[in-house]
């Protein structure tokens, strides 16, 4: 664990590169802006990794599964004022493709190493990545979604509270490019979410770091 520059974090040194860890401290889009743009401003990264746990859309993607980011977009407002572009383009205009390459070679094998059983009992080659549209916003959406339809129709994989911000700071200091790995631990679109997260959480925050780590290592 290293101190420095007001930010406590893990270093790991894999080969030529040098690898941070860093925690959100509170949940939302503003909180995870805000710090996202102070790592930038201090560490100046070349890529930044999102990981975490999210809610899955029931029909698109499975409880344990590993959702990755081809498109993220903030769903609370279409539009930034003053710009050429709305700002679901923003979010995505610095998303890593390169890395995402190599993420893609799981999807085939299925494999992600983990010790926890999945509460379901099936075998953890079960588990899969996806890949597709993330949609961020400020509150965790339970039961019946509050959204437009028209985000509905774009068949969004899962909804999370901290990937816009991070877009967003991102795209304003022009300087990084990020990718957001999120394992699922409920569905946003059935009434058990709770239960469901309650039963799941420890699973999908493993199945989501160990995707992470065994790509890194």
């Amino acid at each position: 664990m290293k101190s420095e520059k007001n930010f406590t974090y893990y270093y790991k040194k894999i080969e030529e590169f040098g690898i941070a860890f860093f925690k959100l401290t509170q949940r939302g889009n503003m909180n995870s802006a805000s710090q996202t743009t102070e790592i930038i401003n201090n560490f100046n990264p070349k890529y930044i990794i999102l990981v975490g746990i999210a809610g899955g859309v029931k029909k698109n993607i499975n409880l344990g599964d590993v959702a990755i980011s081809d498109n993220v977009e903030y769903y609370e407002y279409k539009k930034v004022a003053q710009k050429k572009h709305n700002h679901d383009q923003l979010l995505s205009h610095h998303l890593l493709r390169t890395l995402e390459t190599l993420f893609s070679m799981l999807e085939k094998s299925g494999k992600i190493k983990i010790k926890t059983s999945r509460p379901d009992g099936k075998p953890k080659e079960e588990t899969k990545v996806v890949h597709g549209l993330i949609l961020s916003g400020e509150t965790i959406q339970s039961g019946k979604l509050q959204i437009p339809q028209t985000y509905l129709e774009k068949n969004p994989i899962a909804f999370e509270t901290e990937a816009g911000g991070v877009g967003e700071a991102i795209y304003n200091t022009n300087r990084s490019e990020y990718i957001v790995i999120k394992g699922i631990s409920d569905y946003v679109d059935v009434e058990e979410s709770q239960t469901l997260r309650d039963m799941w959480r420890k699973y999908a925050s493993e199945v989501a770091a160990a995707l992470y780590q065994q790509r890194m290592n």
